[in-house]
């Protein structure tokens, strides 16, 4: 998951 950071988070959806 790249979506590790909280603002990495908000720029792009998590994708799982």
């Amino acid at each position: 998951m790249e979506a590790a950071r909280p603002f990495d988070n908000q720029i792009h959806i998590p994708t799982f």
